[in-house]
């Protein structure tokens, strides 16, 4: 696809950057999974590309083509690909899902679509005994809860969603988890990165840590701590190359914006830039990463 390496099974994931769409310039989602690939610890290989689509040479939208490459040899899916989601029947509606028994986090099986009673409950039995380790203080001190993830991807996953000011894990949703065969809780892929984010702010703070789903609790613990100081220092560099690549996609993206704009008009105003145009909001964009970028390096420091 599109040039996409052929020697891996590429699973193509179309994110329809047209009607009822909630940004007015269209690669915020792109940016965050560009971002995300300065990360290379997840299984979920992922590349992707802004794309025009044509139908019988007629122009019909703008989308982003994501394509995620399963790591088969290391036995993703073997147990569950499970995500958090928010228990509103319209977004928690796989065929197979449970409430977690302590911290009341909704989790579904997204991959494999059919599965048995026994790896129904192995992964409920599984989270079950993380939480416990989590949230019961005297099992949290002795940090019980790293026998069941993998920290450094956790970290990633909340400094991508951090930096974004992406707050969708507080209702939670668009929270994916994988487990590989005999491994640990692994966060990711990122997703969803086109509600209320890059917003600039007069005064920045924390908002991807909920009440509702880990990272809240998993933040107290200055080994935590120490791991996303660490990584950050270990990444920001690339990170800080997001903007110059902004500028590069934003370039080819004129004449196609233009001609999507007036078929798939946005009636929202979720990022506030919705009536702007497309190079100030592109600007904008820039200048909300830039500061939160800013901020966050100089909070991280201090950890």
């Amino acid at each position: 696809v599109i040039g996409q390496p052929t020697d891996m099974t590429w699973y193509e994931h179309f994110e329809d950057l047209a009607g009822g769409i909630a940004d007015a310039d269209e690669y915020y989602d792109m940016d965050y999974h560009e971002r995300g690939q300065v990360f290379k610890r997840c299984v979920f290989e992922h590349t992707a590309e802004m794309m025009s689509r044509y139908f019988q040479h007629i122009f019909e939208c703008t989308y982003l083509l994501v394509c995620y490459n399963i790591d088969q040899d290391a036995g993703a899916y073997a147990e569950a690909f499970v995500c958090g989601k928010y228990s509103n029947p319209v977004w928690y509606d796989e065929d197979f899902k449970f409430m977690s028994p302590i911290h009341n986090v909704p989790w579904q099986f997204k991959d494999p679509d059919e599965i048995n009673e026994a790896q129904f409950n192995y992964m409920y039995d599984y989270v079950s005994r993380f939480e416990a380790a989590l949230f019961q203080d005297d099992r949290y001190a002795a940090r019980e809860y790293l026998d069941y993830i993998e920290p450094e991807s956790f970290v990633d996953w909340w400094i991508v969603n951090e930096l974004a000011q992406n707050s969708e894990i507080n209702q939670p949703k668009s929270a994916y988890i994988y487990k590989d065969r005999g491994g640990k809780l692994k966060a990711g892929p990122v997703w969803d990165f086109d509600w209320g984010t890059f917003v600039p702010k007069d005064k920045y703070n924390y908002v991807a840590m909920g009440q509702k789903y880990y990272f809240h609790r998993l933040f107290q613990d200055k080994e935590i701590r120490r791991i996303i100081k660490e990584r950050w220092n270990s990444f920001k560099g690339g990170l800080a190359t997001i903007p110059d690549y902004v500028d590069a996609i934003s370039s080819t993206l004129y004449a196609s914006d233009a001609i999507n704009s007036l078929m798939w008009p946005i009636n929202r105003d979720t990022n506030q830039d919705e009536t702007l145009s497309y190079h100030d909001a592109v600007e904008r964009l820039k200048k909300a990463f830039r500061e939160k970028y800013d901020w966050l390096d100089s909070n991280i420091q201090t950890f």
